[in-house]
């Protein structure tokens, strides 16, 4: 497998990667104590699958020089995708981090991540931050597994959707 930076060649290959349903099986339950965050779990009785709205802009992580994408290629098969782009804050946002149904669980997502911290590195970003909803556990769980610790959550975020998630901030610092 081989990371590339996404391209408009590359592009239409891995699109549909952002559209594909992911596992809803419970909701991580942050909780700010002490001058610090901690979090349970809560498993659903009942998974379901989920999947969010086509609504990438992702021309704009080839074009805009804050942005970039990275696509993770296997032969021509996209296995994943990460778009982010250095925010105001000096750390870059991953927007998106998407991986192929056929590739979760196989170090993909973790490959992306070190391409972005990679990225955040070479321009001399404090770290990577990005937002997940609570109810998103799994990626919740890859977040904390990959060092990434929890620096806020926005009970409102989606309240005009009329969602009760919660919108989780996490947050890896580089220096």
């Amino acid at each position: 497998m081989r990371i590339e930076r996404l391209t408009q060649q590359n592009l239409a290959r891995c699109t549909g990667v952002l559209r594909q349903p992911f596992a809803v099986i419970g909701r991580l339950l942050p909780e700010y104590r002490d001058g610090r965050w901690s979090a349970q779990e809560e498993l659903f009785p009942e998974p379901r699958e989920k999947v969010y709205p086509d609504d990438v802009a992702c021309a704009r992580f080839l074009e805009e020089e804050a942005c970039a994408g990275f696509a993770a290629l296997e032969g021509e098969t996209c296995a994943g995708l990460i778009l982010l782009e250095a925010y105001w804050n000096r750390y870059a946002f991953v927007h998106e981090l998407a991986v192929d149904r056929e590739w979760r669980g196989r170090g993909v997502g973790t490959r992306l991540m070190d391409c972005a911290k990679a990225w955040a590195q070479e321009r001399r970003l404090h770290g990577l931050m990005l937002e997940t909803q609570d109810d998103n556990l799994l990626a919740c769980r890859f977040y904390r597994k990959y060092g990434m610790r929890i620096g806020g959550v926005d009970e409102l975020l989606y309240a005009g959707f009329g969602s009760r998630e919660k919108a989780v901030f996490w947050y890896l610092e580089l220096d």
